[in-house]
Parts: C-alpha cells; structure tokens; sequence
C-alpha cells in the first residue's frame, strides 16, 4: 500500500501529463479557431473525467481511509464479552473464595477462642483443685499440730535408767540410777512428781530425792513461758539440801530450732541464790515414729548460790552442757528413747575436789495418754 506522500506523487504526475497533452493537442489545431475551441473543450471535459477517474481508483488502490463506520454488533464481539463474563466469574470466585477464607479464619479463631476458654477453664479447674489440695494439707497440718498439741487433759510417766545421777555439773551418785517420773497436764497447767532412786546402798536412803514441780505455760506466737514452783526434797545429800525454788523457762521457736532460758530463785534455804542457763535446742520429727533432739546450753550463777553449792562466794560462768535424745514411738502412747548428757565446770574454782567434767548415758521408757 502507498503512503500519503506516495499518493500526492502520483497527483502530481498525472497532472504534467495533462498539462504536456494539452500543449501538444493546442499546436496541432491552430488551423481554425471555433474547432480548436470546440476541441479543447471536449478535450478538458474528457481530460477532467479521466482525471476524476484516476484519482479516485489511485485514492482507493493507495488504501487511502475511509470514513469510520459506526462498528456493527456483531458476533465477534461475543468473545469479548466471554472474556469479561470471565473476568467476572473469576472475581466472584475470588470473592467467593475470600469469603470462605474469612469465614475459615472466623472459625479457627473461634475454636482457637473455644480451646482458650477451655484451657482457661482447666486451668481454674486445676488452680480450684490445688486450692483444694493446699486447704486439705492446711487441714491434715493442722490437724497435725492439734495432735501435736496437748489435750485438755493429759497422764504420762516414764522410768530414766541412767549411768550417773548428775545435776547442775554436780555428780550426785557414783552407780547407775532409776528416775523415774509421773506428770499430769490440764489446760496449760503441769503437775510433775520426778524421784531418784539409788541402785546401789552408796547413799543413806535408796530414794535420794523426791522432787514435786508445778508450772503453768503462756504461748504468744513465737514465745513460750513456763513460771512455775519446785521444790527439792533431799534426803542424806550432803551436796543438794532441800530447798524450793521459783522458776521461769522462755522459749523462742523459728522452726525446728529454739533459744531457751531456765531461770530458778531460792525461796526457802538461801532466799536470792541465783542459777540459770541460756542455750539453744533442735528437734526434728522423722516419719511419724523417730523423732531427734539436741540441746547446748551455759549456766551462770551468783555469788550465794555458788556459796551453797561450790564453796565458793563468787558469781561465775558455772558449767556449760550439751545433750542429745533418739526417740522411738512405739505407737500411739508409749514410746523409747536413748539419750546422753556431757558437762563440765568452766571455773577452776570450782572444780576443786569435784571432778571438772561429767558424762551420762541413759534409757527412757515411758508413755504419755490425752484425755
């Protein structure tokens, strides 16, 4: 096909070829005016629809546009609307798909949501049930510690088979001894009978001393005090003559150990002689039937007492001891128990004519029943 500028060439030279026509036919009929102009006419009219004529099939072979038609419906539009029909689907389906994943996440959020509220729920229920289980070992505690505290009213007695009888860094018997002992306790009041018993005939009378006590204890949280009376019936001790005192035992618990104070004031042979102890004990509880117990403690008294006792008017540090308990029970009364005691006198002073240190082993049996 021709461009534009091919097709205006092509005008032009149609045109040189009319114009060299023309002036060629003009020389040739110059012989008589009216026929050449009658000639020439016929000539420019036949020249002028020729012209016409070329130019309109050469406008045409060029390709020359036509005027635009308004497009015809027609069927090949239907592929394109097939086509956007399937743009549409595939929208929808997007659509469609998008909803279902929506309506997907909705769900598994939903059951994330549910397994929450359930795990939640579990956890309440597992939080409620170690509730539970810390109110029932708060209970079986102190449950526990009710059995462990003493009734309102309770008997025991027990018999002490010992290597030596040794009071306040003194040895009072050279042969083993029985001491045996009988208490009764009711709302915080205790009754003690304690005697020493010689087995031996070292001494005058086999029952050395019969010693009554009675105290009465106050707790306040950690506190414990325990006033009370004793007196010491001797019979033929020329170290220990009969005398009463009155006492006061603190206690201050934190846990399995203690720091414990015995205090006791002549009354009746040398009112104001002073002797006392401070020391620390621990006690710890083994299943339901052992139970261990240690004791240290340091005594000090004043110048009366160690007047009476030592011969010897000064206040000194007297004697430091320590102890030492393994306890059995047998069942629910009755129980056994080894124990051991070492002391010795911490002045020189003291020690003359009295041995400096001392050691005891003895063997409990006895049994304790709450009313």
């Amino acid at each position: 096909m021709l461009g534009k500028r091919s097709l205006e060439t092509r005008r032009c030279e149609s045109q040189h070829e009319w114009a060299r026509k023309l002036r060629s036919t003009s020389t040739h009929s110059v012989v008589t005016c009216s026929r050449s102009r009658f000639l020439i006419g016929c000539s420019t009219a036949c020249v002028a629809i020729a012209l016409i004529h070329v130019t309109s099939s050469d406008a045409f072979a060029a390709g020359v546009p036509a005027r635009p038609q308004p497009a015809a419906k027609t069927a090949n539009q239907r592929p394109r609307d097939k086509a956007a029909d399937k743009d549409a689907t595939d929208k929808s389906d997007d659509a469609d798909k998008s909803d279902d994943a929506d309506k997907s996440d909705d769900t598994d959020k939903s059951d994330d949501a549910d397994k929450s509220d359930d795990a939640d729920k579990s956890d309440d229920a597992d939080k409620s049930d170690d509730t539970d289980k810390s109110d029932d070992a708060d209970k079986s505690d102190d449950a526990d510690k009710s059995d462990d505290t003493d009734s309102d009213f309770t008997l025991g007695a027990e018999a002490d088979l010992n290597s030596h009888y040794i009071w306040r860094g003194l040895s009072l018997s050279k042969n083993p001894v029985v001491q045996p002992s009988a208490w009764a306790t009711a709302w915080g009041l205790n009754a003690v009978l304690w005697a020493n018993v010689m087995l031996t005939g070292e001494a005058p009378k086999r029952l050395s001393a019969l010693v009554p006590a009675l105290t009465y204890t106050l707790e306040w949280k950690r506190i414990t005090l325990e006033p009370g009376l004793v007196y010491y019936g001797t019979r033929g001790e020329s170290l220990s003559p009969p005398t009463g005192e009155a006492s006061l035992d603190a206690t201050l618990t934190f846990g399995q150990l203690q720091l414990v104070s015995s205090n006791y004031l002549d009354v009746i042979h040398t009112p104001g002689a002073y002797f006392g102890t401070v020391g620390a004990a621990w006690a710890r509880k083994v299943g339901r039937r052992w139970s261990f117990k240690a004791r240290g403690e340091i005594a000090a008294a004043n110048a009366a007492y160690n007047a009476v006792y030592f011969d010897t008017r000064v206040a000194k540090l007297d004697v430091a001891g320590v102890g030492a308990n393994v306890q059995l029970d047998l069942n629910d009364v009755f129980y056994i128990a080894l124990h051991s005691e070492a002391s010795a006198l911490l002045a020189n002073s003291l020690a003359v004519g009295r041995q400096k240190t001392l050691a005891n082993v003895g063997l409990t049996l006895g049994g304790e029943l709450g009313l």
